[in-house]
């Protein structure tokens, strides 16, 4: 696995050049988020998904995100999002909150769980959100080992190293709460997990209280 130091422009933009060829090989690297580092690995593909999956030691029955730069973006990943996703889209992104929508029946992909729906943010972190810009669509999953432990820094990486072929270092992230998971499918949103969004900001958006199933 090729580390790159991120904090600095050189090192970062070598990084972002070597996980672009990465993903677009369908391999896989960690890269930062706003929350907490994320094995990620290119969207329109099968074999990125399987491994992510195996490194992680999750089923096709747990869905994996798919992360994306801008929220405009939404419109191709959903051309059927209700009003109430992209309020809250317009209010929360980029940052901590993931809406779970209908997804456009014209792509092919491997998220799991009901592939009807797929679960969406754009992350708060800038070397993502510059990976995403050039990548497009990411699938990705907590940078989490099978074992259970959440990496915080290439120090960590552990066996996730053997499956990922880049690291994006931007020091020590720490997961505190993660994003905010909401369901978007139905007529009113629904909180499925309470992260840094409160639900009071989203009553604050939407003009309601969500229906809580968290």
């Amino acid at each position: 696995m090729q580390v790159f130091d991120c904090l600095g422009d050189e090192t970062r933009s070598q990084g972002i050049a070597a996980a672009v060829s990465s993903i677009f090989s369908q391999g896989l690297i960690i890269l930062p988020t706003d929350t907490s580092y994320a094995l990620a690995g290119y969207a329109f593909a099968e074999l990125p998904a399987q491994h992510i999956r195996t490194a992680k030691g999750v089923s096709e029955t747990t869905p994996l995100q798919v992360l994306i730069s801008d929220k405009r973006v939404l419109d191709g990943i959903s051309m059927q999002a209700p009003e109430h996703a992209r309020a809250l889209a317009d209010a929360f992104w980029p940052g901590p909150m993931t809406l779970i929508v209908p997804a456009s029946p014209s792509l092919r992909w491997h998220v799991g769980g009901d592939e009807r729906y797929v679960q969406v943010r754009v992350p708060d972190q800038e070397v993502a959100i510059e990976l995403l810009g050039r990548t497009g669509p990411l699938l990705a999953s907590a940078a989490r080992s099978a074992a259970g432990e959440i990496v915080t820094g290439q120090d960590s990486a552990g066996e996730l190293s053997e499956h990922a072929a880049v690291f994006l270092d931007c020091g020590t992230i720490e997961p505190t709460a993660f994003s905010t998971v909401v369901d978007c499918t139905g007529p009113e949103a629904a909180v499925l997990r309470k992260g840094k969004v409160t639900v009071g900001m989203i009553v604050d958006v939407l003009g309601y209280m969500p229906g809580v199933r968290a």
